[in-house]
C-alpha cells in the first residue's frame, strides 16, 4: 500500500494488455490510477482514500459529510434545508469551478435540486456565476 500511494515507477505486469487497452481508448496510460484517484477524491470531498489489501485492493471512500444518528431517510418534495445550501457553499468555497452536476453527486441529490438552491443563493446575493458554464466560476459573496 506504501509503494502505491506515494511516488513510484509503474510496470504493468502483462505489457501486452496494458498497451491494447491504450491503443483502444480505454485508458490514458498506466501507473498513475491510484494518483488520479486520490486527487479526484480530494477535489470532489477534501478527503483521501484508505487503500488496505485483503486478497486484493480496496479502496474505502469517506463522506465529508457523514449521516447524523437522528437524520431522517427521506423528506417530503420540495422541502429544503438550510444545511443543504450550506454544503453547497461549502464545496463551492472547496472548488469554485465545480459543476452542478458534480455538486448533484455529492450531496447526493438531484440537479434540479441543486439549481433551485442555487437560485435561492443568488436572490439572497450570496453566490454569483462569473463566467458561462464551461470556464466560469463561482463567486462567493
Amino acid at each position: 500500500i506504501e509503494n502505491i500511494t506515494s511516488s513510484h515507477r509503474s510496470q504493468p505486469h502483462n505489457p501486452d494488455i496494458a498497451n491494447t487497452f491504450f491503443k483502444m481508448g480505454l485508458i490514458e496510460s498506466w501507473g498513475r490510477g491510484v494518483e488520479k484517484v486520490i486527487k479526484a477524491s480530494k477535489v470532489y470531498n477534501g478527503t483521501t482514500p484508505t487503500f488496505t489489501w485483503d486478497n486484493g485492493l480496496n479502496v474505502e471512500f469517506k463522506s465529508r459529510y457523514p449521516k447524523q444518528k437522528d437524520e431522517k431517510l427521506g423528506k417530503k418534495v420540495g422541502e429544503s434545508s438550510p444545511k443543504t445550501e450550506e454544503k453547497i457553499m461549502d464545496i463551492i468555497s472547496q472548488d469554485n469551478t465545480i459543476t452542478t452536476g458534480k455538486m448533484a453527486e455529492a450531496l447526493n441529490i438531484s440537479k434540479r435540486a441543486i439549481l433551485k438552491q442555487i437560485s435561492k443563493l443568488k436572490e439572497q446575493g450570496l453566490l454569483q456565476r462569473v463566467g458561462g458554464a464551461k470556464g466560469g466560476h463561482w463567486l462567493i459573496k
